[in-house]
């Protein structure tokens, strides 16, 4: 993952999965697994969604029987945590929220999580301090750098249809951005908070990414 704007690719398809068959050479379950993440994240299911793994450094989990998912999602993920690892070697663990409950359909709490197809990330804390939970972040305890890094390697997996954002959050990341050289036009459009960018404000995500 470079540190120009280059790098980042705008078109970003919409997420529509059907059945779909992948090895997983990291989870213990046979050589290949068939998920399907069937409807809409606020109106679906998931059959034989994929627990995310626990055996691999870089985060924590807050609840693995809210951790199914697709393949894919899970994937991505764990690109982009490893994106900041590779960055930041000590870096502490990231917080995960939820993805979708066995089966996927209504998850107490949330609108949607219903197919395997979104998830909660927490963001990185300044001084290295690790979170065990959500935390509402501002200019004074949020590491921009490493946040930044974890948005950037999303947005380049191209698997990512939206992404929810308080604005406050988002001048810091874009206001950070800049400083690394990433082409202002492109950071206008990612994010413009309008029908076509990826990047969106919702209220009550200042202490997350969804």
């Amino acid at each position: 993952m470079g540190k120009s704007g280059s790098c980042l690719k705008l078109k970003l398809p919409f997420i529509s999965l059907t059945l779909f068959v992948i090895s997983l050479v990291f989870f213990e379950t046979p050589a290949f697994t068939l998920t399907a993440s069937i409807g809409r994240p606020y109106q679906g299911r998931l059959i034989d969604g994929v627990p995310f793994p626990s055996q691999f450094p870089g985060y924590l989990l807050r609840d693995q029987e809210r951790s199914y998912a697709t393949p894919e999602a899970i994937a991505t993920v764990l690109d982009a945590i490893d994106a900041v690892r590779e960055r930041h070697p000590d870096t502490c663990d990231l917080f995960i929220g939820d993805f979708s409950r066995e089966g996927g359909g209504p998850l107490n709490t949330h609108r949607s999580h219903q197919n395997g197809r979104d998830v909660d990330l927490g963001m990185y804390a300044k001084g290295n301090r690790p979170l065990d939970t959500f935390e509402s972040m501002n200019d004074e305890n949020l590491d921009v750098a490493k946040t930044w890094i974890l948005m950037e390697s999303l947005l380049q997996s191209q698997h990512i249809q939206y992404i929810f954002l308080d604005r406050r959050i988002q001048r810091l990341l874009q206001q950070h951005a800049l400083t690394q050289g990433v082409d202002p036009s492109l950071l206008e459009q990612l994010f413009a908070d309008d029908r076509n960018s990826p990047i969106k404000h919702v209220r009550g995500h200042h202490d997350h990414i969804h």
